[in-house]
């Protein structure tokens, strides 16, 4: 998976399985023994859970020092079953919330953080800027940072800028047929051949799918998403 002291963003289109592939990242970690942040600001808990379990993760048995997610999406009310609760309306709170979060957990620490989209709704986009290089600082502090964006949401020059911020882009469409299809744009330190391949969450890890295993020191091309 990516590596670590790194920030990455997945930039996609809606259907595009932002969510599956943000679930798919949070399972692999955990079968590896590393920590998890889950901050899911764009669906429920539960389906966060189903998802990790479709990928053979049970949280409500991990979530401790190794796995925790926080909810920015459910009200207090409904989201009893959630480790923790956030407003995102509040960015420096949310941003130590995370932050103790992860101090608590055993490192390195993976956050994921699905999706930034909703956070322009309650704040300025400089505002969320700043939160991301924040944020981003203090996940390679921990380990490393996976961001998702919804590119149709936001004008280009918010996304240019999101973009400059992180250390790799992977991009995510959905074709007329409803194919997926995922592209590793950039991701610096690795030389990287952009091509768009089809996009199997059940077979990320196989040959002819879409690899994304590497280390910082590979610099040999791989088979990714262009």
């Amino acid at each position: 998976m990516f590596p670590q002291k790194y920030s990455a963003l997945v930039l996609g289109t809606p259907g595009a399985g932002m969510l599956e592939f943000c679930s798919y990242l949070a399972s692999f970690y955990l079968k590896h023994d590393q920590s998890v942040v889950f901050v899911e600001a764009d669906t429920s808990a539960s389906l966060i859970r189903k998802q990790l379990l479709l990928n053979g993760v049970k949280a409500d048995q991990t979530e401790s020092s190794t796995f925790v997610l926080i909810d920015c999406y459910s009200s207090k009310k409904l989201s009893d079953e959630s480790r923790m609760i956030a407003d995102l309306g509040n960015l420096p709170m949310l941003l130590e919330t995370i932050r103790e979060v992860a101090d608590a957990c055993i490192e390195p620490v993976r956050i994921i953080f699905d999706s930034l989209s909703p956070l322009h709704i309650y704040s300025s986009p400089e505002d969320v800027l700043e939160f991301i290089r924040h944020l981003s600082a203090l996940a390679k502090e921990k380990g490393s940072l996976t961001i998702t964006l919804h590119r149709e949401m936001h004008v280009q020059e918010q996304v240019e800028a999101i973009v400059s911020i992180c250390d790799g882009l992977i991009e995510m469409k959905v074709d007329e047929h409803m194919s997926r299809y995922i592209r590793i744009s950039r991701m610096n330190d690795l030389d990287i051949t952009p091509k768009w391949v089809p996009l199997e969450i059940g077979s990320l890890d196989s040959q002819g799918g879409a690899s994304l295993l590497w280390s910082r020191e590979d610099k040999q091309n791989m088979d990714k998403g262009k």
